[in-house]
């Protein structure tokens, strides 16, 4: 029982900092999470595009079910309930990250914002990990304790749901408290778009040798990448048989 109560609370705690991260970095930026949300609808089409003007709303509940399932696991409030909905959470997310990772409709999934940026296949596996970690919070969710009654339980549900509610309104009339973007205040927007030149390294230059990728010189010491590797000759063979 001990055992259970240790790997339980584990999974409990990591569950909780992932949810308040990912609500967090969405309520700075409440737009920015309906932009992302309305950039799924556009790509799965069809009637989706017609719940376009639900975006927001969907945005404030998709952040406040986030922050409040985060604040519950941390402070063990009705882990039983929390760990159900946890389970039902990531049952409909991991197929859906994973149809997106296999089609690739949208560049991100936009899970934490600007603050990380994974790929649609990192979503899918951290979204199979955290799947695991619901699995195993449910196998020991009768060796955690309660720790508060329920009237506590319910003020910290509120608390927590009206804070977050509180801090994305802030956000959504204001700048981000925490601005993770690119844009934001204090960066030089055209040096950031500024294509980084491409140096000439001995360790660099084995490694392309061996991908079959040469380094040609032009004038005024700026180099030119010329992808030789078997897979692209045959790409350009195909090209030529082709388009003659």
């Amino acid at each position: 029982m001990k055992a259970k109560h240790i790997i339980g609370s584990v999974a409990r705690t990591l569950l909780a900092i992932t949810f308040l991260f990912s609500g967090f970095v969405k309520a700075v930026d409440p737009l920015g999470t309906v932009y992302k949300i309305e950039d799924y609808l556009k790509a799965f089409g069809g009637f989706f595009t017609d719940l376009l003007p639900l975006a927001e709303v969907a945005a404030i509940i998709l952040i406040s079910v986030e922050l409040i399932l985060g604040v519950c696991m941390l402070l063990n409030v009705r882990t039983p309930w929390t760990s159900w909905i946890s389970l039902l959470f990531y049952l409909v997310m991991t197929p859906l990250t994973l149809w997106i990772a296999l089609t690739n409709p949208v560049s991100d999934c936009g899970c934490f914002g600007d603050a990380l940026v994974l790929t649609n296949w990192q979503t899918f596996w951290k979204n199979i990990v955290l799947l695991s970690l619901v699995v195993v919070l449910l196998l020991c969710r009768k060796a955690i304790p309660q720790t508060f009654v329920w009237q506590a339980e319910l003020g910290i549900a509120l608390i927590t749901f009206f804070a977050g509610f509180g801090l994305m309104e802030y956000t959504y009339h204001h700048l981000p408290i925490m601005d993770f973007r690119p844009y934001k205040i204090g960066n030089n927007i055209p040096e950031l778009m500024e294509i980084p030149e491409v140096r000439d390294d001995p360790y660099l230059r084995e490694r392309r040798r061996r991908a079959g990728v040469h380094l040609r010189e032009l004038p005024e010491g700026r180099f030119h990448l010329d992808f030789c590797g078997p897979e692209i000759r045959t790409c350009q063979e195909r090209l030529r048989s082709t388009y003659p």
